[in-house]
């Protein structure tokens, strides 16, 4: 039918670095002060221990890779 399918990529926020940076800008820039008050410390939980299975699913061992001890000292940053 001649139709294509496209995907946009906004290639301007890329950057390699720490895990915490990329759920500090979606937790900050998607949510409101309320809802992050209330919420906060869950989000933070829930995050690294998705991550942390992710890992576990791929193999790779959290503790030696990515610890919660890692994670805490960086949200500290």
């Amino acid at each position: 039918d001649g139709s294509l399918e496209i995907i946009v990529v906004d290639h301007q926020t890329i950057q390699i670095g720490c895990p915490v940076t990329d759920l500090m800008y979606l937790i900050f820039t998607g949510t409101d002060k309320p809802f992050r008050d209330q919420y906060f410390d869950k989000l933070i939980d829930h995050y690294y221990t998705q991550l942390s299975e992710a890992m576990k699913r791929l193999d790779i061992d959290p503790e030696t890779t990515y610890s919660r001890a890692d994670f805490d000292f960086e949200m500290k940053e």
